[in-house]
């Protein structure tokens, strides 16, 4: 075939793709589309640049994204997109009337074909203006040669967890790293065994604020934790360090793991000394069962003059694997599907996990709300003389509750 005729095909090629994202799903793209967040993302602008007729004009800010939500109900020229984190205040945004009803318009997107079963247990839905674009969820990291020595890192149960942790503090190892200085780490652990002991539905409702701290099964986590600082599983420092500082004491061996969010993998020096598994459970406790993930996506706002516009950005975005989103922090775009062979119960990595990040059907996927809210009071927790109670803390964290009312 001659060189122009080849030339002539794959410009035509182009313009049939480019017509097919435009046209055939019967989403209007001609619009200009205005969207909010934190920095600029180059690969959403590239997506726009292909869509007929769109102009995208993107905002970067500093301002958290619920703020600017608010503010643009009054404004002659609101966002239609903004960049979000799964958590009680998408929640609370949806009920409030702040996102878009996308339910006959969704239908319509290849997204809508290709979205996880997951989707179906997260509030607010895409049809209700939430569209997850990238997700992490949270486990154990554990240096492998330390495991190795201990026993088998098939953990398979929460007792034979704190077995494995007496085990490593009988050599002189700390069992847990944990860098509780600036909150959230420690607050992982609370709400990890709140999930564990309670379940996915009663995790749910705390993460929500519609529970209480201080209920039976808070304070039931809280003294386990308590315990557990007691007997000497935290770091002695876990007051004044940092993430950073208990993630390299697990590699170093100074510490047997970490409980943290899959995007540090790429923190780790040697990624191939670090094994990687999901919290423990206890038997015949935690039903239903869930797991927690970051959740980042878009919500198409209410105030939008052109949702159908903007979603049809996000959908051809997340055809093209959302790599904005994704790239570079050990996350994975929604339409990520499991090769044949990888474990669906654990989580992905590229470099530590050769699994999915896929939830069973009787799970219930949580958010990490205690992210957000970022918990000080772990520093008094940590320091306190052996032998207190988890009372102190629960305290804490009904008063941090009272606050996010």
């Amino acid at each position: 075939m001659m060189p122009c005729v080849k030339n002539i095909l794959a410009a035509l090629c182009v313009l049939a793709c480019t017509f097919f994202v435009s046209c055939t799903r019967g989403l209007d793209t001609s619009a200009e589309i205005r969207y909010a967040a934190q920095s600029e993302d180059a690969a959403l602008g590239k997506t726009a640049s292909r869509l007929r007729g769109m102009t995208l004009v993107q905002d970067p800010a500093p301002e958290y994204w619920t703020i600017r939500m608010r503010g643009d109900r009054e404004s002659p020229l609101p966002h239609d997109l903004f960049l979000v984190e799964w958590g009680r205040e998408i929640v609370s945004a949806q009920e409030a009337g702040d996102l878009a009803a996308l339910g006959k318009t969704w239908p319509r997107t290849a997204s809508s074909r290709r979205m996880p079963a997951f989707s179906g247990s997260i509030i607010p839905s895409p049809e209700e203006g939430f569209i997850p674009s990238a997700i992490y969820t949270w486990g154990i990291f554990y240096n492998r040669k330390i495991m190795a020595e201990l026993g088998s890192p098939a953990i398979d149960d929460m007792d034979a967890f704190v077995a494995r942790c007496n085990a490593a503090k009988g050599r002189g190892i700390v069992p847990i790293a944990l860098g509780a200085s600036f909150g959230w780490p420690g607050a992982a652990w609370h709400t990890y065994v709140d999930l564990r002991l309670n379940g996915g539905k009663a995790a749910w409702e705390r993460v929500m604020g519609r529970r209480p701290f201080d209920d039976a099964g808070g304070r039931e986590a809280a003294e386990l934790l308590a315990a557990w600082r007691d007997a000497g599983f935290f770091s002695p420092d876990a007051a004044r360090t940092g993430m950073q500082e208990s993630l390299t004491a697990v590699e170093s061996g100074r510490a047997l793991c970490v409980l943290m969010g899959s995007f540090t993998a790429e923190r780790f020096v040697n990624p191939g000394a670090i094994g990687f598994i999901e919290v423990p459970f206890w038997k015949n406790r935690g039903q239903p069962r869930g797991e927690i993930a970051g959740l980042t996506g878009f919500a198409v706002a209410a105030a939008s003059k052109k949702p159908q516009a903007a979603l049809a950005l996000v959908d051809a975005y997340l055809e093209e694997g959302s790599p904005g989103q994704a790239a570079g922090g050990y996350t994975l775009p929604i339409r990520f599907r499991p090769r044949d062979g990888e474990d669906l119960r654990a989580v992905q990595s590229r470099i530590l996990a050769k699994t999915a990040w896929l939830l069973l059907p009787q799970e219930q996927i949580m958010p990490l709300q205690f992210f957000q809210d970022s918990l000080k009071v772990w520093a008094g927790f940590f320091e306190r003389k052996p032998g207190s109670s988890g009372a102190d803390l629960a305290g804490a964290l009904q008063a941090l509750y009272a606050r996010s009312r």
